[in-house]
């Protein structure tokens, strides 16, 4: 094999196991996610940057502002916390400091502590602290615990803030009420359809986002005593929660898509996975750290890779998913920017948006309304396969009702026919009885007498192989011994066996056969194509008059074997020509003692064996012409 060609074959092969990095729904997918992630995340930074923040060292700015600034660092203590040193500069009216979920924050006003918070003793995501009326000389100095995760400490009159907080706590109160409400949804449904497992990762994942929503809320510190607060700062349960959630959106995600858990992952999505994942977390992972917050959304993405996957699978609706998780990683990445050092200063909304966890709470509800997506697909799937379903029934019902009006019709037409051939068999039976009577009654030998008997017993023996036969058609169990027949020459035999009948008629038989080459070769069983074209020519020599002329003509014309039988006879009314080839139908004027009314059907029946076509086309008080197609030898092989 040349080396070109095995490159060839070596290609080929490589395309069946190896598809194409590149395809439509993968790349329309990717940019869908793309789209939605850089405009979120470009939205958020735009709010971030139109933040209001205190620059200098002078709260004088606050005096007449209706507006929350956020207060940036601008010293180190010996142990390494921030502290915030600020001057008042001008009388200042009643003003509160703002901070979101602090491990420990101190306040002094003119070098005296005026406010301590213990996260040990006591928990808030959001707290209020309330610095009075200051004079132009006084001092405000905070110290934030170097544990804390980020900065986040803010400032501005005691009604605006309180304000906030009051508005910030109602809504709190509404996302817990959204995502009970979802929980229970979402119970109800798996209540009736236990089948959808996916409920189970959705339900759990629901219950630990209203958890971390509560726990983080100003409700919590009613239940919370000061061993438990103790507990959950020692066990990190913000980061936990975190991570947990993480982990359960991607399990959820693989789960909505109906795809299984790769086997390396599939220890890391466990339970006891996810658990070592959480103690990792806590004991490697001090405080805040670049590390955690790479693992948090490297997990997030897994999930996110598994959103892609089913949409350039076309699961159905997959882009609400893709759509959530842009939304969830926009927000994770700018806040991660915010988190990782002094590049942008966090603003007031950016800090509600992560106190409030909106980013998960965006995701319960993604995946509702995909969860909804799927199931009124499947409503409007029952909806169609019910019509569908009901016009199935009602096309049955017609067809049913048609082929009961043809049974009837045919039982109709058999039963006249019936009475028709027992009239023919009637009509020569008393004639053969009452010539035999006077032979026997004269006691002489009359030649005349015994030829009228034997034409009608011949009659009889005729019509009963017609009505066998045609019983025979109509069953299906006539079977064609086909071989390579000439068309010419079974013609020529055919108008032979009927020349004496067409001289007794007075009626000319004229043959004119196809020249172009010595024979017509067809494919099928000469004894029935001769039955066929038998019955065709009888009929036409029946109802032509004395003294006419049948003419038979074969013909080729391209790949089709072409018979014409064309008399000048009494023609058929248009109303009975579409009938003349179907069972047990006998027209209006057939008046003939020889014919059965069977030749024409069972010459269709035969014809349609050999795959051929037979058509008449008639003419009142001018003639039939019947024309008899077949297909030519190669065609038919």
């Amino acid at each position: 094999m040349s080396n070109k060609k095995a490159i060839i074959l070596a290609a080929g092969k490589s395309s069946k196991f190896y598809p194409p990095l590149y395809d439509k729904p993968k790349a329309k997918a990717v940019s869908v996610f793309l789209g939605v992630f850089f405009v979120t995340f470009g939205l958020l930074l735009i709010v971030n940057l139109n933040g209001l923040t205190l620059r200098g060292d002078s709260l004088a700015s606050l005096s007449d502002s209706q507006e929350i600034f956020s207060l940036e660092s601008n010293d180190k203590s010996k142990d390494g916390n921030d502290i915030y040193r600020y001057s008042v500069g001008s009388d200042l009216p009643d003003i509160s400091l703002l901070a979101f979920a602090p491990h420990s924050l101190s306040v002094y006003h003119n070098g005296n502590l005026e406010y301590r918070w213990d996260a040990t003793k006591q928990f808030a995501s959001a707290i209020s602290i309330p610095l009075g009326t200051l004079s132009a000389f006084d001092t405000i100095t905070i110290e934030i615990d170097s544990g804390w995760d980020s900065r986040r400490l803010y400032v501005g009159l005691t009604s605006v803030v309180n304000g906030y907080i009051s508005l910030f706590e109602s809504v709190q109160v509404f996302i817990m009420g959204l995502l009970i409400a979802i929980g229970v949804y979402a119970v109800s449904l798996f209540a009736f359809k236990p089948k959808e497992t996916y409920f189970l990762s959705f339900m759990v994942y629901d219950i630990f986002t209203v958890a971390l929503v509560f726990v983080s809320s100003n409700l919590f510190l009613q239940f919370l005593s000061k061993n438990l607060a103790s507990v959950m700062q020692m066990l990190d349960y913000n980061s936990t929660l975190l991570l947990i959630l993480g982990f359960l959106q991607t399990v959820s995600s693989f789960r909505l898509l109906y795809i299984s858990i790769p086997r390396p992952l599939s220890h890391l999505f466990s339970w006891y996975g996810i658990a070592l994942c959480c103690l990792a977390f806590r004991f490697f992972f001090a405080g805040y750290s670049i590390e955690k917050e790479f693992f948090r959304i490297l997990i997030t993405s897994l999930g996110a890779i598994a959103v892609l996957w089913g949409v350039a699978k076309h699961k159905q609706g997959s882009y609400i998913l893709l759509v959530g998780y842009a939304v969830v990683l926009a927000v994770q990445a700018i806040l991660s920017i915010v988190d990782a050092g002094n590049v942008l200063q966090e603003s007031l909304a950016l800090t509600t948006i992560r106190s409030l966890r909106l980013s998960f709470v965006l995701f319960s509800i993604t995946t509702m309304l995909f969860i909804n997506y799927r199931f009124s697909n499947k409503f409007k799937e029952a909806e169609r396969l019910a019509i569908s379903r009901q016009e199935l029934i009602s096309t049955l019902d017609k067809k049913v009702d048609e082929q009961t009006a043809k049974i009837r019709e045919q039982d109709r037409k058999r039963q006249a026919m019936m009475a028709n051939i027992f009239h023919d068999l009637r009509s020569p039976l008393f004639v053969v009885k009452g010539l035999l009577e006077s032979v026997a009654a004269d006691q002489a030998f009359d030649a005349r007498k015994l030829h009228i008997i034997k034409e009608r017993v011949d009659y009889i023996a005729d019509l009963s192989e017609d009505l066998l036969l045609s019983a025979k058609l109509e069953d299906g169990q006539v079977s064609i011994m086909c071989d390579v027949v000439d068309l010419n020459r079974l013609v020529c035999e055919v108008v032979e066996s009927f020349s004496d009948s067409a001289r007794k008629r007075e009626v000319t038989l004229r043959t004119e056969l196809h020249g172009a080459t010595p024979e017509l070769l067809i494919w099928g069983d000469e004894l029935r194509l001769k039955q066929a074209i038998a019955n065709v020519v009888i009929n036409a020599l029946n109802y032509s008059p004395l003294g006419e002329v049948v003419h038979v003509e074969t013909y080729a014309r391209g790949s089709i074997a072409g018979l014409s039988i064309e008399d000048n006879g009494i023609g058929i009314e248009p109303n009975e020509l579409r009938n003349i080839f179907s069972r047990y139908y006998r027209a209006s004027h057939t008046n003939s003692r020889n014919s059965s009314g069977l030749g024409l059907s069972i010459a269709a029946d035969l014809i349609d064996l050999h795959r051929g076509t037979i058509k008449a086309t008639s003419a009142v008080g001018e003639g039939t012409r019947f024309t008899i197609e077949i297909p030519l030898l190669e065609q038919a092989n």
